[in-house]
């Protein structure tokens, strides 16, 4: 999975807790043994997870087809968390995909509802398909050598049981859970694709769901293959980034901007290098479907957004590195991990079965590719715009699902009336993947909605809202009360400049000798774009706290280690380099080396103050901006919290690109 479209009723907020499950799971339970909380040792369903934890794991017994047609179980693996207190209900949280294993979230369920979990106990479990529910694997799917990208290989080897996968079986399985808990109403948490199973539950079951809190919405009834309303909030969001002239100087319109490189890459391939995390530099071409990745991938980064519109307008300018460069930050970042119980074949599985296709299933497979391509053409260009025809399908589950015997016109969904549960909708701004014009399109079909809509934030709103804006909405919404609108806020990046391909036209820092203050201002924004990588680094990391190496934009490379970031000639302008060390706390110590600048070393603190010497030069100056600032401050800031920016979100396979399934 990456990050790029995908099919919008899916979201995977891929939690890499792969192998270290065993290990998080202990560590929660030593947190919540230090929280009150109270471990179930009478109910014989439960147990404790680990010896002395509050958190207890138990099975429920399921039949393969909830219709009774075919016989054969399923056991699916459940673990509660229940606070101090009588209990006053039950919170069940539904992970994204399809495909997420979701008892390796409980943490971050956890401490998200903490402040309505009063009280109340917490209840997650595993999909079936999905980690320790009969976990689902299908080694060449996803592979591009394959003619049908591994997909009918997949559905081969699932046989008789590829109809017992959909979200429909989901419902049902959520119901035998309901029944074992012993408890009449529940409250439903859903995140992306979760909020579709919350959802179809409420319409079977209305009579047992008490409350309903979905975050970032997707629509009830058959997937869209072609995630049409994705498309259509597109030009919204990308014109949002330049809101309030915040674009000045970079572009007066970055829609034209994007629409005038994709046209232009419909025909022409271009390539150019990108520095890796070991300042090696490598070819890579510059695809509409890599763009495409970028901006999905903008709903959990702040700095891809932030760093969009000046890629685009260098690019039409002729430099594609810093395009290239945000592309190449994308690619692998929303890949399903097996180790951690998520499951690619249930993803395929669900997404083929959920999806409304142009085709029955007695439709042979080239008549399948043939008449896909058919209906997907009956479809306005407006509609997708800036992309064109071409991404967008081979982007789409239609491109995807020929190979998958049971896909078709006829997917199961639910059927009846929607429910009239009190229901809390929160909807990022930012958010493309599920986009805010779906979640107001469903606030006004349910009778007892509302929607809150979070500025400057993308998917999974209570994973990634540092304004607390939707922590408040849901206190208010447990207690009754009215929930006040969102206040407007900044954005935590303000948009990057474009990046200049020379010192020649960087403007010099006044006061200073003009190559000198040159080198000052290249040092200034070379500060501004690590910090940023640093926190995208985060953002993307396998445990939320490690800072993987990231080459520079023109050269060199940065690592991590217990003392800070080391800096190897690391270059965000051509030929002004920076080696030395930024420390946790205290101040930096840069040597400035490469052709361009004037070479010296420099002392920056976190207020930054500069002295030193460049050249002949004496420094003793500021290099304080508000983008230098506002980057230190939130890299530094955020550390603790890149691990809760995850949430569930969706997974799709580009067949244009490498055949990988991608997150959204």
């Amino acid at each position: 999975m990456t990050r790029p479209p995908r099919a919008k009723a899916l979201g995977v907020e891929v939690e890499y807790l792969g192998s270290m499950r065993a290990a998080v799971l202990g560590l929660v339970a030593g947190l919540l043994l230090v929280l009150p909380g109270v471990a179930s040792a009478d109910d014989a369903r439960f147990h404790p997870c680990v010896s002395g934890s509050v958190i207890d794991c138990g099975r429920v017994v399921v039949p393969v087809d909830p219709s009774g047609a075919v016989k054969g179980a399923m056991s699916l693996h459940v673990e509660r968390y229940k606070s101090h207190g009588p209990n006053t209900g039950t919170v069940i949280a539904l992970a994204g995909g399809p495909g997420q294993a979701a008892t390796p979230l409980l943490p971050d369920f956890a401490i998200t509802l903490d402040p309505v979990l009063r009280g109340r106990q917490l209840v997650v479990f595993d999909q079936r398909g999905t980690g320790f529910s009969d976990q689902l694997l299908c080694d060449n799917l996803g592979r591009h050598d394959l003619p049908d990208l591994g997909v009918g290989g997949c559905a081969s080897s699932l046989g008789a049981l590829r109809p017992f996968y959909s979200t429909s079986a989901s419902v049902s399985d959520m119901e035998a859970l309901r029944r074992a808990l012993g408890t009449d109403k529940i409250d439903l948490y859903g995140v992306s694709y979760g909020t579709k199973v919350a959802l179809d539950y409420a319409i079977r079951y209305p009579e047992h769901v008490q409350r309903l809190l979905l975050d970032s919405v997707v629509m009830p009834g058959a997937l869209d293959p072609y995630e049409m309303s994705s498309f259509a909030a597109m030009s919204r969001l990308v014109s949002q980034i330049c809101a309030n002239k915040q674009c000045a100087g970079i572009t007066d319109n970055p829609e034209a901007d994007l629409t005038q490189l994709i046209q232009r890459l419909i025909t022409s391939q271009p390539t150019g290098m990108v520095v890796n995390g070991k300042g090696r530099r490598r070819k890579v071409g510059l695809r509409r479907s890599g763009i495409l990745n970028v901006l999905f991938a903008g709903d959990f980064d702040p700095t891809l957004r932030a760093d969009f519109p000046a890629a685009v307008r260098a690019a039409l300018d002729g430099d594609d590195a810093p395009l290239l460069r945000l592309i190449a930050s994308t690619t692998g970042t929303e890949s399903f991990d097996p180790s951690s119980g998520d499951s690619e074949a249930l993803f395929a599985a669900t997404s083929c079965e959920d999806s409304a296709l142009p085709w029955t299933q007695s439709t042979p497979v080239a008549d399948r590719i043939k008449g896909g391509r058919a209906s997907f053409n009956q479809i306005a260009p407006s509609a997708y715009a800036p992309f064109d025809a071409d991404t967008v399908f081979r982007f789409s589950l239609t491109a995807f699902c020929p190979w998958w015997p049971d896909a078709s016109s006829t997917p199961p969904v639910e059927t009846a009336s929607l429910p009239a549960v009190p229901t809390l909708i929160l909807s990022g701004d930012d958010d493309l993947r599920t986009p805010q014009e779906d979640a107001v399109k469903l606030g006004s079909q349910l009778a007892k909605a509302t929607v809150v809509k979070v500025p400057n934030v993308g998917h999974s709103v209570l994973g990634s809202d540092l304004s607390n804006c939707s922590i408040r909405a849901l206190q208010h919404f447990y207690r009754g009360e009215p929930i006040p609108p969102c206040r407007n806020q900044d954005p935590l990046f303000s948009p990057s400049p474009i990046p200049p391909t020379s010192i020649s036209k960087v403007k010099p820092l006044r006061g200073e000798p003009r190559r000198v203050g040159q080198t000052l201002t290249s040092v200034r924004f070379t500060l501004s774009d690590l910090f940023e990588r640093t926190l995208d680094s985060l953002l993307n990391s396998p445990d939320g706290v490690t800072i993987a190496p990231v080459g520079g934009l023109r050269a060199g490379y940065f690592t991590s280690g217990r003392k800070g970031l080391d800096l190897h000639g690391y270059s965000w302008v051509p030929g002004v380099m920076l080696t030395g060390r930024v420390p946790l706390e205290g101040a930096m110590q840069l040597k400035v080396g490469g052709p361009a600048a004037a070479r010296g070393t420099l002392t920056v603190t976190l207020r930054g103050r500069v002295t030193g010497k460049l050249g002949h030069t004496r420094i003793h100056t500021n290099l304080l901006s508000g983008s230098f600032a506002r980057a230190r401050a939130v890299a530094a800031g955020l550390r603790p919290l890149a691990s809760l920016a995850r949430s569930p979100r969706i997974d799709h396979l580009d067949p244009l690109e490498n055949g990988r399934m991608v997150a959204r």
